[in-house]
């Protein structure tokens, strides 16, 4: 049966997918909400939460730092919360669900171009249905992150992009690109993929047209790029075209040490290593440029070793298991009201195969658009090689991948013949079969420590204290090596006033981070609270000594001393500090009047 007539007559279930890729978002809403992880943003999904807040308040969460990450989505957000009459973490969510229905739609799309151009039916819905039904892709909707979005503006692209090879086409696709950028800036990989998709058609452009497609791609590109280009290069004359976090994001993947650096997450010792490229005394670009040359010296001096790690992370980026990051979606789906989306029925293990498969099927059947595709998911899916293998970096190029694995029931339905013949296919989707059951890191594994970390991040900002105290608790008997857990826990203790245990569980944290401002000044408040101003002295000098702009730990510090009997070192410490000796606070306090503990000194 002819693929187009059979698409005609089976309209409805363009519809049927569409309409049930809708009502599991709202599903997912619904559930979603009524869990702790829907209250409490974590780590990138706060930052861009808490930034679009201060755009919609008219403030520039950017005028000090400038973009440590691309602005484009705590823009979107604010404009979103401009309709919604307010900061509303569930208008991010419903804008988030809203694009991946958008999403599903153009992958439909996709899908049906796809299936005429190779004589394939159902390419489209069968596409649609995969995507809906990639519990990864409903996940990160949920979230307040970036991919929602950035899908979204590929896919545009890409039909923008598959439409035609003219100048005007390539324009837009170019302005596209740019945008994009300034939601998650590697899609700009996909500029070289769009400047030689015109190669692939047939016939090929001359010379001199393919370079005036090229101009007008380019032409786009910058035009969108304008924004962020422009802010960069006025406020700190850097050619920075978006965002300044590239450097060290190379650099977690890429040095001696990377197994380690690659997995770590937000904490103590990611802080750490940030501050080794000495924000106290560079500004944003330069930290970056820090951290490409130090990359940079690394590779070099190791060409075999980053070779090697290279083709690691293309091993890890292919496996069943999805790295997890600061966000580890899969405890969202271990228990709860958001059980059900773990069981829905994709999985990477078998989608990547027959995505593969489906790839050398287009290739040969489907023209132009079936030889881009591919390296259109290459292209995505590589960053994560390059950078960091993980999920947010997976997700973006999974509806290439599933347009792929759609084309492989009707091939196999309309070419029984043609499909025994293919080897070639069938070997490409047999080493891709192996490849995501091979064992990685054991580090990658789900953690139950970290999800037990996250409910007690959960409680801690609800102010349930006791219930985060025994939260971290768990973690760290799950998981000795979480520090930071154990650092909370220490603080919960302290605010539960329990400074005795909170020293005791706090100890460890000293010993491992003798340098890190906010476990020193833990530690000063805990033994402040235990009357032993001496060791808190000892601590909150410590936290003071830590490069930075430290006058709120200066104060304290003076505080501290006076309180244990040394109020000379306390005057040596304002005269060797302007900024200390001239707050009123510390005059008061080095006056005598009133007491210390009376003046208010904020914790720092």
């Amino acid at each position: 049966m002819d693929a187009d007539r059979l698409d005609r007559r089976f309209w409805w279930v363009d519809l049927l997918v569409v309409g049930l890729a809708a009502i599991l978002r709202v599903i997912g809403l619904w559930t979603f909400e009524s869990t702790s992880f829907a209250l409490w943003p974590q780590v990138d999904a706060w930052t861009y939460w808490d930034q679009a807040r201060q755009i919609f308040a008219g403030e520039d969460p950017f005028a000090a730092e400038g973009f440590y990450q691309p602005p484009g989505y705590p823009w979107f957000l604010a404009g979103v919360f401009g309709l919604a009459g307010g900061p509303s973490l569930t208008a991010a969510r419903v804008a988030n669900l809203a694009l991946g229905t958008g999403s599903t739609v153009l992958v439909l799309w996709l899908g049906k171009r796809l299936g005429r151009a190779a004589g394939l039916p159902l390419v489209g819905p069968t596409a649609a249905l995969l995507w809906t039904f990639y519990p990864r892709t409903l996940l990160f909707e949920l979230d307040v992150l970036t991919p929602a979005l950035s899908t979204f503006l590929i896919l545009v692209l890409a039909i923008v992009a598959g439409r035609g090879t003219g100048p005007g086409r390539l324009l837009v696709a170019g302005l596209l690109l740019g945008l994009g950028a300034m939601v998650h800036a590697t899609i700009l990989v996909l500029l070289p993929i769009l400047a030689l998709a015109p190669l692939a058609d047939r016939p090929r452009p001359s010379l001199r047209r393919w370079i005036v497609l090229c101009t007008a791609l380019l032409v786009g590109t910058v035009c969108g790029l304008l924004p962020t280009a422009v802010r960069n290069w006025e406020r700190w004359h850097t050619p920075t075209p978006v965002s300044y976090n590239a450097g060290i994001n190379l650099y977690l993947g890429n040095n001696a040490r990377w197994r380690e650096t690659a997995l770590s997450r937000a904490g103590l010792a990611f802080r750490d290593l940030a501050l080794e490229a000495e924000p106290h005394r560079r500004s944003l670009p330069e930290r970056d440029r820090y951290w490409m040359r130090r990359t940079l010296d690394e590779v070099l001096a190791s060409p075999g070793g980053f070779a090697t790690g290279l083709a690691t992370k293309a091993l890890w980026s292919v496996n069943r298991r999805e790295i997890p990051r600061n966000e580890d979606l899969d405890c969202r789906t271990r228990e709860g009201p958001t059980r059900w989306i773990g069981w829905m029925p994709v999985r990477w293990w078998w989608a990547f195969p027959s995505g593969v498969l489906g790839f050398v099927v287009l290739w040969r059947r489907a023209g132009a658009a079936g030889r881009v595709l591919p390296w259109l998911w290459l292209a995505l899916h590589g960053v994560q090689v390059l950078f960091l293998p993980s999920d947010r970096y997976r997700v973006i190029g999974m509806p290439f991948l599933l347009l792929g694995a759609a084309a492989v029931p009707g091939w196999l339905l309309v070419a029984r013949t043609e499909a025994r013949r293919w080897r070639v296919a069938w070997g490409a989707a047999g080493l891709a079969a192996i490849l995501p059951w091979l064992p990685i890191h054991p580090g990658t594994a789900f953690q139950e420590a970290w999800c037990l970390h996250l409910k007690g991040n959960h409680a801690t900002s609800a102010g349930e204290l006791p219930e985060a105290a025994v939260l971290y608790e768990r973690a760290v008997a799950l998981d000795p090596r979480d520090l930071d857990a154990r650092r909370w826990w220490a603080e919960a203790l302290r605010r539960l006033d329990r400074p005795e245990e909170a020293e005791a569980v706090l100890a460890p944290v000293v010993a491992a981070y003798p340098g890190s401002y906010p476990v020193r000044v833990l530690a000063a408040r805990i033994a402040a609270q235990r009357g032993d101003w001496t060791a808190a002295a000892l601590h909150q000098g410590a936290a003071y000594r830590v490069p930075g702009p430290r006058s709120e730990a200066g104060v304290r510090y003076v505080e501290v001393l006076v309180r244990a009997g040394r109020v000379d070192e306390a005057r040596a410490v304002a005269v060797a500090d302007p900024n200390v000796g001239s707050d009123p606070r510390v005059v008061r306090i080095l006056a005598g009047a009133p007491s210390p503990s009376a003046i208010g000194v904020p914790d720092p």
